[in-house]
C-alpha cells in the first residue's frame, strides 16, 4: 500500500470518528425548562386545597395530572436560577418546593421563551 492511500485511509477513520463523537456530543440538543412544584397528590381534592392555598397567596399554578398523581405546579422557567427566585419567594409565604427540571419540545421550550404559552401542562407534556 502506498504511503498516500495509506493518509487517506487514516483521514477517512478519523473523520467518520469525528462525526460520530460530534453527533454524540452536539447533535441530540435537549430542550430544559424548569418549574416550581409545591405538591404531589394521590387525591385530587388535596391538590386542590393546595391550589387554593397558591392562589390564596396570588400565585397562579395548576394541576398536571400524571399517571394518577396530581401535581401542583407555579411557573416554568428557562433558566434554573429564575425558578430559585419564585423557589424563594413560595417558601418564604411556607410552601414547601421542588425545582423539577423537564426535558420538552424545541416548540415547548420557544413557547416558554416567549412566553406564549396558556398551561405549562402545553409545555412540559
Amino acid at each position: 500500500m502506498k504511503p498516500s492511500y495509506k493518509v487517506s485511509i487514516i483521514a477517512i477513520i478519523f473523520a467518520i470518528l469525528f462525526s460520530f463523537f460530534y453527533q454524540f456530543c452536539f447533535g441530540n440538543e435537549n430542550y430544559v425548562v424548569y418549574v416550581c412544584q409545591v405538591g404531589v397528590y394521590s387525591n385530587e381534592d388535596n391538590a386542590n386545597g393546595m391550589l387554593e392555598s397558591l392562589e390564596l397567596a396570588s400565585y397562579q399554578g395548576e394541576i398536571i395530572d400524571d399517571e394518577d398523581m396530581y401535581k401542583v405546579v407555579c411557573g416554568v422557567f428557562i433558566e434554573e436560577k429564575e425558578a430559585s427566585v419564585l423557589e424563594e419567594e413560595l417558601k418564604a409565604e411556607g410552601f414547601s418546593v421542588a425545582i423539577i427540571e423537564y426535558i420538552v419540545s424545541e416548540e415547548g421550550y420557544d413557547s416558554v421563551e416567549k412566553a406564549e404559552y396558556t398551561l405549562i401542562a402545553e409545555v412540559i407534556e
